[in-house]
């Protein structure tokens, strides 16, 4: 009894003193926990559920996602107001229902192709600079780009100057593209390991969220106030993505600061090299190329569509702008759902496959027969929001976290190339037929659209060939692009103890992977 008493005594004191010890860690890092944090999180886990709005925990990285989620949502809006105010670009002067600028297609078409190989050249050099000097200085630069971009192309429609709105679009295209990779850097080092396909769902969704409201909004405004009004209307939105940037890179600060990342953060960033992006394996590569076909067959289609669709079906220009609009309807409340279940169920690679092939009908509906545009539009807003949360934070998951900020820049870059030579086309293949005044000139705008949808729907069946070439490599190799998560809940044995230690090592490691030194993509 005796030896028993002393014994009790001993692990009382032993567990007095690791309580001791816990509330010291506790109070010195305001972040981890006296037993660490693993590998896996399980220590950064106990504390998220102790404290509230500490870095690390789940509330402080949903405050930092709402704020990350706001940097692009003004210049989203103003991207695609040429599009749904194509008519007042085009038409005449002299119009008499709908006085424009008198763009011609080919001008028309060139205010988006400058906007993405102004991206394909920058951004390049920002994933360099982001992984070099760090997110803060980035969201304020950048933001402040899409700022004077976008006043700059209302100045330019206000004083009637060409040669200002192409000025503009390059400048806010600089902006714009180099903000999004800020963004996506900013969200997947926060959220790796976990809810990151939810996250990138939620900043689409909210980014896309411009873009409705634009779709929603914008005609009728123009119509009452001006071409001139709602595009001052638009740069005066992008003030909100300076705001959030500030807010943005003030909790980023604090937070590593709070977290000891930034010490070892600044140290990675030394040693990035450009020419470390020839280290990017085959799976990154597939990545771009998937990227770049589907996004062919998605932006200059948003571009054009309510002018299309118009034409078509014979719609109002307000109507037409709200049923082009269905892409970014669907992405908006279909974002986050879809990222949620992909952080649970994987099939990363099946659901690409599955996205590229749905598209491909979108584009025999459109242009080869004359079903009601809602379907085939609402469908490829179903099939963009999978292939979207699907594809992007998959880069996050195969590359170096001190390469991070380079590797998207590089499928920016990419995309944005292929985006704007995919522009110039659609403008030559239209022509000069954007007349619909009388039958045989809506005939002829009708041709020259079906050349246009044989185009995208070319770029549809390559990124289906891709993601299949994709998948049978991956089936061929390791077969990590669709496994399963693994579960979180597993028996702790003294396996897994000895490899959670050896996760650590990797984990303290900016050049590792954000999942370990494996390309497990679904995980």
């Amino acid at each position: 009894l005796l030896s028993q008493s002393r014994a009790g005594c001993s692990r009382r004191s032993a567990a007095m003193g690791k309580q001791e010890e816990l509330t010291q860690v506790t109070e010195r890092t305001g972040a981890t926990t006296a037993t660490g944090t693993g590998a896996d999180g399980s220590g950064e886990k106990e504390f998220e559920s102790t404290v509230c709005f500490q870095p690390g925990s789940l509330s402080f990285r949903l405050l930092l996602l709402v704020f990350a989620c706001l940097l692009n949502f003004g210049s989203y809006f103003c991207f695609d107001q040429p599009g749904v105010l194509q008519a007042y670009f085009e038409n005449a002067k002299d119009d008499p229902e709908k006085p424009g600028l008198g763009l011609s297609s080919t001008q028309y078409n060139l205010l988006y192709a400058v906007y993405s190989w102004c991206n394909c050249v920058l951004v390049l050099f920002a994933g360099v600079f982001l992984d070099k000097v760090g997110n803060r200085a980035g969201l304020l630069l950048f933001t402040s780009m899409c700022v004077l971009g976008s006043s700059l192309f209302a100045l330019g429609v206000t004083l009637d100057v060409y040669p200002l709105l192409l000025i503009g679009r390059t400048i806010f295209g600089a902006g714009n593209g180099s903000l999004s990779v800020c963004q996506n850097k900013l969200v997947a080092v926060w959220f790796k390991g976990k809810e990151l396909a939810m996250a990138f769902g939620v900043t689409l969704a909210f980014s896309r969220l411009g873009s409705v409201l634009n779709f929603l909004m914008s005609p009728s405004f123009c119509a009452k106030h001006g071409l001139k009004a709602t595009l001052w209307g638009g740069a005066i939105l992008c003030v909100t993505g300076l705001i959030s940037a500030i807010i943005a890179s003030s909790l980023d600060i604090y937070g590593s600061k709070k977290l000891g990342r930034q010490a070892a953060q600044q140290a990675a960033s030394k040693k990035v090299k450009f020419s470390d992006i020839q280290h990017f394996g085959i799976i990154y590569w597939m990545i771009c190329a998937c990227i770049c076909f589907f996004y062919n067959a998605i932006f200059p289609f948003q571009a054009d569509s309510t002018h299309f669709i118009e034409i078509k079906y014979d719609m109002s220009d307000t109507l037409a702008a709200r049923a082009a609009g269905c892409v970014y309807y669907v992405a908006m409340v279909a974002c986050p759902l879809l990222g949620f279940a992909i952080d649970r169920i994987g099939k990363r690679g099946f659901l690409i496959l599955g996205s590229s092939l749905a598209t491909i009908p979108v584009f025999v509906m459109l242009g080869f027969t004359h079903v009601t545009p809602w379907f085939p539009v609402t469908l490829l807003g179903c099939t963009y929001s999978v292939a979207a949360t699907s594809l992007w934070p998959t880069i996050a998951l195969v590359v170096p976290e001190n390469l991070l900020g380079s590797a998207m820049g590089v499928v920016f870059c990419l995309q944005m190339l292929a985006v704007g030579i995919c522009n110039l086309v659609v403008g030559a293949l239209r022509g000069s037929a954007t007349k619909v005044d009388t039958p045989e000139h809506r005939q002829e705008n009708l041709d020259h659209w079906r050349n246009v949808m044989i185009l995208l729907l070319a770029s549809a069946v390559m990124c289906a060939l891709l993601a299949g070439v994709f998948n049978v490599l991956d089936y061929r190799g390791l077969r990590t692009l669709n496994q399963a998560p693994r579960r979180e809940a597993e028996p702790v044995s003294s396996a897994t103890v000895t490899a959670g230690s050896r996760q650590d090592t990797l984990g303290d490691d900016e050049r590792a992977p954000l999942l370990s030194n494996r390309s497990e993509i679904n995980t």
